[in-house]
């Protein structure tokens, strides 16, 4: 007879785990996810609020920045247009013909017109020094103070993207944590309590597995948002450069401009 009920269990009728009444019924229904978020443990509750607000932190800083790059993007527009048309002639922005006080305004907060006003305000320093035309090492000083507003802009650009970047590469091992560490609570419940059912692990490891999708949800909107907002500040850093370039030239050439003015009029007197 036992030899019989042992051939009986291993037989292909017969079922490796059983499963109670109690658990079909709750999983056919429509409150998986909320039985599964019942069974999270305290610490697996910790870490994935810990994920949810660094999410929070993150959509924050990715809205805020977004509309930040977006506002400067608009004022280099609106100096890039006022900028091509002075042509040789560089005068003060509130100088400039038939500009209205909103594009000043844009302006003044744009990073190619800080760089803009600047390079006038050092030029002008030189001139009231009495420099005839621009040495050399005149024009690095003036590139070198143009330089310090970029890299300020730069660390302005930068400011706070730590925070994606701990949320893409800090989440999922959050996650991941908050899941091995429910895994093991389980196994050593079920091991304490020497009942080994599938009613006793099931629902403590899905529970802890929402530690890695908590991660996981942090992780991946992070990683979109800083690539997007990457790739628009490298463009922006790429035209600051750019204008430097453009503008330091240009404020050589006027200096010198200006002194052979200066002779030809002596000379001339």
């Amino acid at each position: 007879t036992m030899l019989l009920a042992m051939a009986n269990a291993e037989g292909p009728a017969a079922t490796l785990v059983s499963v109670s009444e109690g658990a079909e019924k709750q999983g056919g229904g429509g409150g998986v996810v909320w039985f599964v978020i019942s069974k999270v443990h305290s610490l697996d509750a910790f870490i994935i609020g810990l994920c949810m607000v660094l999410l929070g932190l993150a959509s924050w800083l990715m809205v805020t920045k977004a509309r930040y790059i977006g506002q400067v993007e608009r004022g280099n527009a609106v100096f890039r247009k006022r900028f091509a048309d002075m042509h040789e002639e560089l005068v003060a922005v509130d100088a400039i013909p038939g500009i209205t006080p909103a594009e000043i305004a844009y302006i003044e907060t744009a990073p190619l017109g800080r760089l803009y006003a600047t390079g006038l305000e050092e030029l002008a320093v030189r001139k009231r020094r009495g420099a005839r035309a621009l040495s050399s090492e005149a024009v690095e000083a003036l590139r070198a103070a143009v330089d310090a507003i970029v890299v300020e802009q730069n660390q302005k650009f930068d400011k706070w993207m730590v925070i994606l970047t701990i949320a893409i590469s800090g989440g999922p091992f959050i996650g991941l944590l908050g899941t091995v560490i429910g895994v093991m609570s389980t196994f050593g419940g079920v091991a304490m309590a020497g009942d080994v059912n599938v009613n006793a692990i099931a629902p403590g490891i899905a529970a802890a597995l929402l530690a890695t999708i908590a991660g996981l949800a942090c992780a991946i909107p992070a990683l979109f948002g800083y690539n997007y907002l990457n790739s628009r500040i490298s463009a922006l850093s790429d035209e600051m450069r750019v204008f430097v370039d453009r503008l330091v030239t240009r404020l050589a050439e006027m200096a010198a401009d200006e002194a052979h003015a200066r002779r030809f009029a002596e000379a001339a007197e």
